[in-house]
């Protein structure tokens, strides 16, 4: 009697649902425009995530029918069960599935919606309350139809029907009652820690994405806002006496403006009336703005600035417009470049719609896998899983340099409570991570990253090598105690290591005040030399903040050099390190030295240059032959990346090599006067060796099959 009436219950569920569905469906045919959120209107969706032309939406636009097929279909069950009883019984996989996948389609409708047309919070109060109500309703029998399947479906299995029999033996014994309250315990205690956990991870990972994808949207409007703004008051300035050319610009810009997935508001020009010394907007994109006065705040700006009106809720990007006379600078005009805060951030608001939708729809997938899967097997699986990806997340991300090869991060919480495999694992996970945590501090990076590899054979890799060495350490050591020389070796050693590591370069070693990194990859060179720059550029930071301490100071000389070199285990059988050698290693140390003699900060090979000309402005120095090598070289100085070179820089390249081929040509007098000239213009201490040599050899010419070389004698 009990099933009977839960039968009736159940299909008058189904006819009342199917009813309201169908209302939903239909009523909109006969009174238009009654729910802006309406399965027949696909192909009104306003922003377009998906092309309307696509397939696609083709697809949606047929599968949408299936919810009125379906519903005609569950409001004639109880009439039906009969003739066909495996498609329309509450019992049966079809009918389950039928009713859990029309509950989908209209959630996965409404959903779609929302993800195509919400664009503000207001387009949430526009959705109408029965709409609202469906959602809801459909959600709550998608969840129902779910567990009955999920049910139905455990039957299936073997050793589920084997649970049930325990269940009942325990029954009669008694110990049914505790089983079940044990059972129900787990799963909740799985899917409240998964719930959490899920939830954590998606509001962290939501937050931080969209906080970097709300500046990046800000800093991209503002810089296209900056270079608009600048672009016409260039434009206006050039063509002040040409009123009319101004105009046509403007109209330009519009025209431009309108195929913009982030349109500015207005683009205006305010010039300043000589009646009454106000700046009221002559021309606008907008031509309602047309006589409006600049606010008086933006009077004194001096240069390009960004306002903010809280009250407006627009950025405005101002440009004064500025001619300079006999009589002082004078202001003109000013370009202002509108942008509504809405109209920034809309594509923010739905990512975060969509964060929203999607990590709900996640965890709801995510719940129902658990459930399926069961209690007291996947929660220790679940959290072993966690404490071993912590590590691993941690271990690779040391090993690839994104994180410092530290100790400290490497923690594992040996929770596991059970008394199976699983803890047993769990201990050895646990013993494991402390010795490495022991180990660590003490082995070098690249011995760390080939441990595990358990190989002792050497190879031969194409590797960029970069040394640093800090100029006069023991002469500045002089008078210190040990303590403070340590704490200015590591000080500097630091800083290094960092702009190295974030290069992505590899500390294959510490050579007291000197460190040797190996750069690898497809873009090492760039890497390498891209890490020189920073490293000078530290040093020259750490310089100037020293200075109003009169804390100790330091200078680093580079080299830089790539090519094969051997690369493997090296050392004793009880004691080896991972460490490459070979004559390209041997010439970046030398290049390192090489700096002392040219009093130059970062020299690299030429093989090297070639690799990189194109991305760093570079200066040839000299053909040397270094110590233990008799086939010379080029080398060539790092002045800057090129995107950034200044024409002084370029200016020092080009007089310097020209007096370099002068030099080589032996025409002394010409060389010489280059020189001079990038000593007197920049104080170029290495045109004063030069002109050292060009001294020497006008005394001393040299041999007549002289070519250019330079012996350097010292490393």
């Amino acid at each position: 009697m009990y099933s009977k009436r839960r039968e009736i219950a159940f299909h008058v569920i189904e006819i009342l649902f199917s009813a309201i569905i169908l209302a939903w469906f239909f009523l909109p045919l006969i009174i238009k425009d009654l729910f802006i959120v309406h399965p027949l209107n696909i192909y009104s969706t306003t922003f377009g995530l998906i092309s309307k032309d696509s397939l696609i939406i083709s697809i949606l636009s047929y599968v949408v029918y299936l919810i009125p097929l379906i519903c005609v279909l569950k409001i004639a069950a109880p009439f039906l069960k009969k003739l066909v009883p495996i498609v329309f019984s509450m019992e049966s996989f079809i009918g389950l599935g039928l009713n859990f996948l029309n509950s989908l389609l209209i959630i996965g409708t409404i959903l779609y919606f929302i993800l195509q047309d919400a664009n503000k919070l207001d387009y949430f109060f526009k959705i109408d309350v029965y709409v609202y109500g469906i959602f809801t309703i459909a959600s709550i029998f998608n969840v129902a139809q779910a567990i009955l399947f999920i049910r139905k479906l455990k039957t299936l299995s073997g050793s589920f029907r084997e649970y049930l029999e325990k269940r009942k033996e325990d029954k009669v014994s008694g110990k049914g009652k505790k089983q079940k309250s044990l059972l129900i315990s787990i799963k909740q205690k799985l899917l409240i820690s998964f719930i959490l956990i899920f939830l954590f991870i998606i509001t962290v990972m939501g937050v931080l994405v969209l906080y970097d994808y709300k500046r990046t949207i800000l800093n991209a409007v503002i810089a296209n806002g900056k270079t608009l703004a600048d672009q016409s008051a260039s434009f206006y300035k050039e063509n002040f006496t040409k009123k009319t050319a101004i105009q046509p610009y403007f109209m330009k810009e519009k025209s431009k403006n309108e195929s913009y997935s982030l349109p500015y508001e207005a683009l205006s020009l305010y010039e300043k009336q000589l009646s009454n010394n106000k700046y009221l907007i002559t021309i606008s994109t907008n031509e309602k703005l047309k006589g409006k006065e600049l606010p008086a705040e933006f009077r004194n700006i001096e240069d390009l600035e960004v306002r903010y009106s809280e009250k407006q809720k627009t950025y405005r990007i101002v440009v004064p417009t500025i001619f300079n006379t006999e009589e002082g600078k004078k202001k003109i005009g000013f370009i202002v470049v509108e942008y509504a805060e809405d109209v920034i951030y809309e594509s923010f608001f739905r990512s975060q719609v969509r964060l929203i939708i999607i990590g709900c729809v996640m965890l709801y997938i995510s719940i129902l896998l658990i459930y399926i899967i069961g209690g007291n097997i996947v929660f220790p699986i679940l959290s072993l899983q966690i404490g071993v990806k912590k590590i691993s997340t941690n271990l690779t991300a040391m090993l690839s340099g994104k994180e410092r090869i530290s100790a400290d991060k490497l923690e594992y919480d040996e929770a596991i409570k059970t008394h199976d495999e699983i803890k047993t694992l769990s201990v050895e996970m646990d013993r494991m991570v402390n010795v490495i945590r022991g180990l660590i501090p003490y082995i070098s990076e690249s011995t760390f990253r080939q441990s595990e590899k358990q190989e002792t054979k050497s190879s031969i890799r194409n590797l960029a090598f970069l040394f640093t060495d800090i100029r006069s350490f023991t002469t500045l050591c002089e008078g210190k105690s040990p303590k403070d020389v340590v704490d200015i070796l590591n000080r500097y050693l630091e800083i290094q290591s960092q702009i190295i590591r974030k290069n992505g370069g590899d500390i294959d070693k510490f050579i007291g005040d000197a460190i040797m990194a190996v750069f690898a990859g497809q873009k090492k060179e760039f890497h390498a030399c891209k890490a020189s720059i920073e490293l000078q550029q530290a040093m020259r930071e750490e310089k100037e903040k020293r200075k109003t301490t009169s804390a100790t100071s330091v200078d680093i000389g580079i080299g830089i050099h790539t090519g094969p070199a051997v690369f493997g285990s090296i050392g004793a059988r009880e004691r080896m390190d991972f460490t490459s050698i070979g004559d390209n290693v041997n010439l970046a140390a030398r290049l390192e030295g090489a700096n002392k003699a040219y009093e130059t900060k970062t020299l690299i090979s030429e093989t090297v240059y070639n690799i990189i000309k194109d991305e760093f402005l570079c200066r040839e120095i000299d053909s040397i032959t270094v110590k233990g090598k008799f086939k010379p070289i080029k080398i060539y100085e790092i002045l800057h990346e090129t995107p950034g070179a200044t024409s002084a820089l370029k200016d020092l390249k080009t007089i310097f090599e020209k007096g370099l081929t002068a030099y080589r040509k032996q025409d002394w007098d010409k060389a010489q006067n280059l020189f001079q000239t990038m000593v007197k213009e920049f104080k170029d201490e290495t045109s004063r060796i030069f002109i050292s040599r060009i001294k020497h050899f006008k005394l001393t010419p040299p041999p007549a099959n002289w070519d250019g070389v330079f012996n350097l004698t010292t490393k």
